[in-house]
């Protein structure tokens, strides 16, 4: 499957009785839709940050896993619990991310409704607070571009999960980013951007009779702009709506015949689903044309 739906997805179901063909495809369910990469498992970083005497960095980033970065303005001032800045030296930092179950917390997993459960888990020792605040981006396997992410973070004080950042949308290229002045075990948590296209074409129509067809959409994402339809291999007797997905037309005796491989897709801003190919026969009806002798 290529990468962001953006071809034929898998077919949910296909049945054809009577001469017509069901089908409902779809994009963006956990699983269908990567993001650019396959690393789900624990994977971590470890690094150095130079801090000054004024508790200063010059560093511009903080070591992370592929696919993750920290990045920090000049000038960022770190400091501890008690808000005085941390002394100067050389401090470790650890960063671990990971999207396997095994590697989650228990209670994040029970915790955060989503399809996706993604941790990194940012560790700089006696630094507990970051002026001004670290820019963390992530990528998110598995997740659609244009899913919304919620954001949580640990309080260890407390042992508790609370909200960082609600409602981030995954790019297209399968990250998401945000800001936070402290370091922490953050979760995110993924409602997949679902889209999905169905319906029953009629697959064999008589000639001179009115074909018709319009498929069925559901997009779970609301804020992803409006849908766009476009279609491979249409009928030349056929009309097509890209605003729709409508395929009409009225096909003559000189249309008799199949087309096949049509296929119709429909795209919102983040990811495109397509239907399976299907064909469309035309044929005579009996008592018509064929001029018998007298």
């Amino acid at each position: 499957m290529n990468k962001h739906c953006s071809r034929i997805v898998k077919a949910v179901g296909i049945v054809t009785v009577a001469g017509v063909m069901s089908f409902t495809t779809g994009c963006g369910g956990s699983g269908s839709n990567t993001s650019g990469t396959s690393v789900t498992s624990k994977v971590t970083a470890q690094g150095m940050l130079q801090v000054g005497s004024d508790g200063k960095t010059a560093q511009t980033s903080i070591t992370a896993p592929p696919g993750s970065t920290l990045t920090l303005a000049v000038g960022t001032v770190f400091s501890n619990n008690s808000s005085a800045v941390v002394s100067a030296g050389t401090i470790p930092t650890t960063v671990t991310t990971s999207a396997s179950p095994d590697d989650l917390p228990a209670e994040a997993l029970a915790a955060f409704p989503g399809d996706i459960v993604f941790l990194m888990d940012v560790d700089l020792g006696p630094i507990k607070n970051v002026d001004p605040p670290m820019s963390l981006k992530m990528t998110l396997p598995g997740a659609a571009a244009g899913s919304t992410v919620d954001v949580y973070s640990f309080d260890s004080s407390v042992s508790a999960w609370s909200l960082e950042k609600s409602a981030l949308v995954v790019a297209p290229d399968g990250t998401v980013s945000f800001n936070s002045d402290h370091p922490s075990k953050f979760a995110s948590s993924i409602h997949q951007n679902k889209l999905t296209i169905s319906g029953t074409p009629t697959i064999k129509t008589p000639s001179d009779s009115l074909y018709s067809f319009v498929p069925t959409t559901s997009d779970s994402n609301q804020n992803a702009g409006p849908l766009l339809f476009t279609i491979s291999n249409k009928p030349t007797w056929a009309s097509f709506d890209a605003a729709s997905g409508a395929l009409t037309g009225t096909p003559t005796d000189l249309n008799v015949g199949t087309t096949s491989g049509i296929v119709i897709c429909v795209s919102d801003k983040y990811i495109k689903s397509c239907t399976s190919r299907f064909s469309i026969t035309v044929y005579q009806p009996s008592g018509t044309g064929g001029g018998g002798s007298l």
